[in-house]
């Protein structure tokens, strides 16, 4: 009998030992996948547990992001009239998220490849949410422009508008005021708070998106098969490129009301005094990214189960010796860095001509800010999309081979870079304006025109109203400096406004209106057209250029690779492009508001050069862009797995083998034990 008790006391600790076994394998594999949906208690996995519905949520997130971003460009030419500051401040705002993006990529690309990268991207984006309330902030702060409005105008008897019209005005009064004036509604010369809450602003917005960039496409990109990743790179590409578009439209829909929607000036929005309803489109942006974001909490760590041995190799390397690891294998790449090299003189040249693009229609084609953000916005982010979507399905379809791949990038670059370079030579006749080197004498300091004209008008450049003598064509940047005394409205119903009494007119008799003299340029349309036929040929090479970036690493470098890729494209990219073309456009200014010795806003550019160093700029930095891919192009055959998922699939099923052959062998070592126990 205790021969028997004996026997099945050891037959149960037998089978209780080959199931713990089995357990702490099966708990070892589990542990490690973390596939759990949801936050404590609530686990929707229903829901969240499908990478589907992750890359909606994203993709949807993707077009907000970006719409951000290019809704600050859209509004900039507004803020600067409106604050009074310069193209080069400008600049210094739009870097600004780009310096931390430069500080946190490396770190939180490399904490994506340890923690839920899911969660990390939705703590960044309620960042963003707070970026765009504190954007809108000034406006709440400082109130409604009047400066622009009716602040130092003559008020004519014929009309409640009012006019920069000939008179004679102190001057200790005028500057007194100006000092005195320190609001922000009043004033003409910076609002230096305004522009700090802004970069402020833009900061807490690149501390905000710099996880979605850094390991957003990681994630999704591990999360699916190798076959089926440039179909979902292409949309998920493609509906980015949709926040681009949503920016500039939403840019171009609020600034037709003004500032104050409920109390609108008596001038349109085509009066280089408007100023637009700039401070909606932040509020609405901040409340749709907090909407979207809260779903982004929920979703698992990993959609797909990930093999032991991985995550026995991350706890046993410390975390010094695993970022030594990951920056020795990225510092090697020659096929990586190449490739981000080159990327990033594209960067600088496309985004750079981007920023200055739509402040170029409105002077170069007569397009009030509305209109240029539309443009802008509808005719060339529009087609990216068109061509990233085309560009994705040929790779779907055609499966070419890395090094097709990057000589394609070539091609397409090299030729949207020859369109952009013939955009120059589509200009409009400069406008002539009398009296440049009056207003600023280092046009031509030999000039020995004393103006008498309008030397006893004590006119101004503080703000811009032009207006043309209709007989010679001639622009005046004001009624004052034209010599006019006197505005009349002559025709009630279309609101045509003349201006008499102006002794600067080639004749008493001439006619002079407010508006800049009309002119039969119709070369827009043709501008538009190949701008856009531009950014559908390089976008066609922009699912192709992703693919490259995430197969040129391993797979466990993903997310490590692109946070140092951020902060290289921070670095030499995002943060030098808005002070070089800020520097080049603003060397191109002919006249800047000066109040009380203080510098605003340029009120007007040399057009020509304007345009020549606009798209000059922007092809040489693409060219250079061109060269380093030839050498992408070299080093791309490295590239041999770039579509099939068979050797990670044969690797998880030689090891799932080999634990299911652990278990036979464990049962029959057992059965033996226990055959041998019986016969004991």
């Amino acid at each position: 009998m205790a021969t028997n008790g004996n026997t099945v006391s050891s037959n149960d600790n037998n089978n209780c030992n080959n199931d713990q076994r089995k357990l702490e394998r099966s708990a070892t594999i589990l542990s490690s996948k973390e596939i759990t949906c949801g936050i404590g208690g609530f686990q929707p996995q229903f829901f969240f547990a499908s990478a589907k519905i992750f890359v909606i949520n994203f993709s949807i997130l993707a077009i907000l992001q970006g719409a951000v971003f290019t809704y600050m460009i859209g509004i900039i030419s507004t803020l600067e009239k409106r604050y009074a500051f310069e193209t080069k401040v400008s600049g210094f705002l739009l870097i600004a998220d780009n310096l931390s993006e430069m500080v946190l990529s490396p770190i939180v690309g490399y904490l994506g490849s340890k923690y839920n990268r899911s969660r990390l991207i939705a703590f960044g984006e309620m960042v963003v949410v707070l970026s765009c309330l504190l954007s809108a902030l000034p406006y709440f702060i400082y109130g409604t422009a009047t400066h622009l409005g009716s602040h130092g105008y003559t008020n004519s008897s014929s009309s409640s508008i009012n006019f920069d019209l000939c008179s004679v005005i102190e001057d200790s009064s005028s500057c007194q005021l100006d000092v005195n004036d320190i609001d922000g509604g009043g004033g003409r010369s910076t609002v230096i708070a305004a522009v700090v809450i802004l970069w402020i602003a833009c900061l807490l917005n690149g501390l905000g998106y710099t996880a979605f960039y850094t390991i957003g496409l990681p994630y999704v990109d591990d999360n699916i098969k190798k076959k089926n990743s440039p179909l979902y790179l292409s949309t998920i590409s493609t509906i980015r490129l949709l926040g681009p578009t949503l920016g500039f439209t939403l840019s171009s829909i609020s600034l037709r009301f003004y500032e104050n929607p409920l109390m609108p000036p008596s001038f349109d929005n085509r009066d280089p005094r408007w100023i637009g309803a700039w401070w909606i489109g932040f509020i609405v942006l901040g409340l749709l990214i907090f909407l979207f974001t809260i779903p982004m909490f929920f979703f698992p760590k990993s959609f797909i189960k990930i093999e032991e041995s991985e995550t026995k190799r991350d706890k046993n390397d410390s975390t010094f010796q695993d970022v030594r690891k990951r920056f020795v294998r990225f510092s090697k790449n020659s096929l990586l860095l190449c490739h981000i090299i080159g990327g990033v003189f594209r960067l600088v040249g496309y985004l750079g001509y981007y920023i200055v693009k739509p402040k170029y229609i409105e002077l170069q084609y007569r397009q009030s800010a509305s209109s240029a953000s539309f443009f802008t916005g509808i005719t060339s982010v529009a087609t990216m999309a068109i061509g990233t979507m085309v560009g994705g399905l040929m790779i779907r379809s055609l499966r070419p081979s890395a090094r097709i791949i990057a000589i394609f990038v070539v091609l397409v670059e090299f030729l949207s870079s020859v369109a952009i370079f013939g955009g120059m030579f589509l200009q409009c006749p400069t406008p002539r304006f009398f009296g440049l080197e009056q207003m600023n004498p280092s046009i031509n300091p030999l000039s020995t025109n004393n103006f008498q004209c309008n030397q006893n008008c004590d006119c101004s450049v503080e703000v811009y109203q032009p207006v043309c003598n209709l007989e010679s064509n001639m622009n005046y940047f004001s009624p004052c400096f034209a010599g006019c005394k006197e505005a009349i409205i002559s025709d009630q119903g279309s609101g045509i406004l003349t201006f008499h009494n102006c002794s600067c007119a080639s004749s008493t008799s001439s006619i002079v209106t407010s508006g800049l003299c009309q002119n039969d340029c119709n070369r827009f349309p043709m501008y538009i057209t190949l701008i856009a036929i531009s950014n559908t040929i390089a976008s066609l090479s922009r699912t192709g250029d992703t693919l490259l970036t995430l197969r040129a690493v391993d797979q466990e470098d993903k997310s490590f690779a692109m946070g140092i890729m951020g902060t290289i494209f921070a670095v030499f990219a995002f943060i030098p492009y808005p002070l070089i073309f800020g520097a080049l456009i603003d060397s191109t200014c002919l006249i800047w508001e000066k109040t009380c010795g203080k510098t605003g806003n340029c009120w007007l550019y040399d057009l020509d050069k304007y345009r020549v160093s606009m798209h000059m700029g922007a092809f040489t930095f693409l060219m250079l862009g061109v060269l380093f891919e030839i050498g992408t192009a070299c080093y791309a055959g490295r590239i041999k797995n770039l579509y099939e998922d068979e050797q990670e699939n044969d690797n998880h099923v030689i090891e799932l083998k080999s634990i299911e052959d652990d278990d036979n062998n464990n049962n029959d070592d057992d059965d033996d034990d226990n055959n041998q126990a019986k016969s004991e």
